[in-house]
C-alpha cells in the first residue's frame, strides 16, 4: 500500500498558512497565545487539493509583511507617546482627564522616553521608592501606577502594542477610613473662617451638604432656593449618547442653618460668574491649597522633612474626609442608611453601608459588654486562674543583685 501524498505547508516568518472553517487562515504567536485570523475563502477545488494555490501564498505574504509594519510600530511606540494618545481617547468620549494631569507630573520623567517592553518590574520598583522617599502616601503611588497600567491595557486593546506588560504595584497601603471627630470638625470650621471667604464657603457646604468636592465647585446660584431652603447639587446636563462619561450621583437637600446664614452673605456679593464658590469673580476648579492651609491651621496634620532643611505639612484630612465624617455621623445618630444613601446621591446603599460609613471603637460597646456578661459566668475559672498565677509567682527566685552601682540606676531612673 503507497504512501499518501504529504500536504504542502507554507509559512513566512513565525505566521503559518492554515485552513479552519472554509477560510485560508493565518496562524500565529501573539504574546503567551496562539491566534487566527481569516485571509480568504477557500474555493470548491482548493478544498481537498494537497497543493496550496498561489493565491493563498499571496494572501498569506500581504498579511505577513502587514504584521510586521505593526510590530515594528508597536516596538517605537514610548509611554509618553501611548498617554498622550489614551488622554485623546478619553476627550473623546467626554471623559474628564484632570486627575490623569497630575498623575503624568510625576510619572512622565522616568517613563516618558522608555519603551513599555523594555521596561521591568525594578522600574516600577525604584519608581516606587523614589516617591516614597519624596513622602508620597502609599495610595497615591498606588495610584500614579495603576493609571500607568490603564494606559498600557488601553493600548493594548486597541492593538498598538502587542501585550500589555506587567506592571508592578506597591501596596495601595490602609484604607482610607478617616473620619472627623465632632472636636476636629469644629477645629477645622474655626480655621476656615480665617482662610479666604471662598475657602470658608467651600469648608462650610462640605459640612452642610456631604457632597463631593467637585459637586461644591460645581454648584451655581440657579440652584440655591432660600425659598425652600433648598440646596440642588445635581447639574441638569442634557443627554448626549456619544459622552461616556459616568457623572456620580448628587443629592437635594435641606440648607443647615449654617450653610443659610453663609449663603446670604455670599449671595450679596456674588459674582457675574453664576458659581457659589469663586475667587475674583471666576469660577474654581479646585480649592486643595485653601483647604489644605485651614487643615495646618487646624492641627490636622503633621511636618515632615522636605529633604531641604526645612519641613513640610502632610494631612490625612481631604474634602473626602468630610463626606465619610457626615455619613458616620448621621449612622452614629441612627439616621437610616436609605436617608443617608439620598444625602450622598448613592443609587445603591450599599455603597453607602460598606464604603462610606466607618465603624469605630465605640460601636464594640454592647459587644464587650456581651463578653463581659458571659465570662461573669465562669467565676471559678477565672478564680483557678488568678490562684494559678499568684502561685507561680510565689516560685520564681529573686532576681540576681546588678552588679552595676546604685547611683548607675539611679542615674538610669532620672534620665528617664
Amino acid at each position: 500500500m503507497g504512501r499518501r501524498a504529504k500536504t504542502d505547508s507554507y509559512r513566512v516568518g513565525d505566521v503559518k498558512l492554515g485552513r479552519h472553517k472554509g477560510f485560508w487562515i493565518a496562524d500565529f504567536q501573539a504574546g503567551e497565545k496562539r491566534q487566527r485570523a481569516r485571509l480568504i475563502e477557500i474555493l470548491p477545488g482548493e478544498a481537498s487539493g494537497k497543493k496550496i494555490p498561489e493565491r493563498a501564498r499571496k494572501a498569506l505574504d500581504q498579511f505577513a509583511d502587514g504584521r510586521r509594519a505593526v510590530i515594528a510600530q508597536r516596538q517605537e511606540y514610548t509611554f509618553g507617546q501611548l498617554w498622550k494618545l489614551w488622554q485623546a481617547d478619553r476627550e473623546q468620549d467626554g471623559k474628564s482627564n484632570a486627575i490623569h494631569k497630575y498623575n503624568w507630573v510625576s510619572l512622565a520623567p522616568v517613563f516618558e522616553n522608555r519603551n513599555p517592553a523594555s521596561a521591568k518590574a525594578d522600574d516600577y520598583r525604584n519608581y516606587a521608592k523614589a516617591r516614597f522617599a519624596l513622602g508620597r502616601a502609599p495610595d497615591t503611588v498606588h495610584t500614579e501606577l495603576i493609571r500607568l497600567r490603564q494606559c498600557l491595557k488601553w493600548a493594548f486593546d486597541s492593538n498598538l502594542i502587542e501585550r500589555a506588560p506587567l506592571v508592578w504595584l506597591p501596596s495601595a497601603g490602609r484604607k482610607r477610613d478617616r473620619v472627623l471627630t465632632p472636636d476636629e470638625a469644629k477645629a477645622l470650621l474655626i480655621a476656615a473662617r480665617s482662610s479666604d471667604p471662598h475657602v470658608n464657603l467651600f469648608i462650610i457646604l462640605l459640612f452642610s451638604t456631604g457632597g463631593r468636592h467637585t459637586a461644591i465647585l460645581d454648584l451655581e446660584w440657579s440652584r440655591i432656593d432660600f425659598r425652600r431652603r433648598v440646596i440642588d447639587l445635581e447639574v441638569d446636563l442634557p443627554p448626549d449618547p456619544m459622552n461616556k462619561s459616568w457623572r456620580k450621583g448628587r443629592a437635594e437637600m435641606v440648607m443647615t442653618q449654617i450653610a443659610y446664614d453663609v449663603l446670604l452673605v455670599a449671595h450679596d456679593a456674588r459674582s457675574p460668574s453664576g458659581f457659589v464658590v469663586e475667587h475674583g469673580g471666576a469660577r474654581l476648579t479646585t480649592c486643595r491649597d485653601g483647604f489644605r492651609a485651614a487643615c495646618e491651621r487646624a492641627g490636622l496634620g503633621w511636618y515632615v522633612e522636605d529633604g531641604k532643611g526645612g519641613k513640610r505639612f502632610k494631612t490625612d484630612v481631604t474634602p473626602h474626609t468630610i463626606r465619610h465624617t457626615i455619613a458616620s455621623w448621621a449612622d452614629d445618630e441612627n439616621v437610616d442608611v436609605k436617608e443617608i444613601a439620598q444625602l450622598l446621591g448613592h443609587e445603591d446603599e450599599r455603597t453607602t453601608r460598606l464604603t462610606y460609613i466607618h465603624a469605630r471603637p465605640e460601636k464594640t460597646a454592647t459587644a464587650a459588654a456581651m463578653i463581659d456578661k458571659r465570662l461573669a459566668a465562669l467565676p471559678n475559672l477565672i478564680d483557678e486562674t488568678r490562684n494559678k498565677e499568684c502561685s507561680e509567682a510565689e516560685v520564681v527566685p529573686s532576681p540576681v543583685k546588678s552588679t552595676k552601682p546604685e547611683t548607675d540606676t539611679i542615674g538610669i531612673i532620672e534620665g528617664e
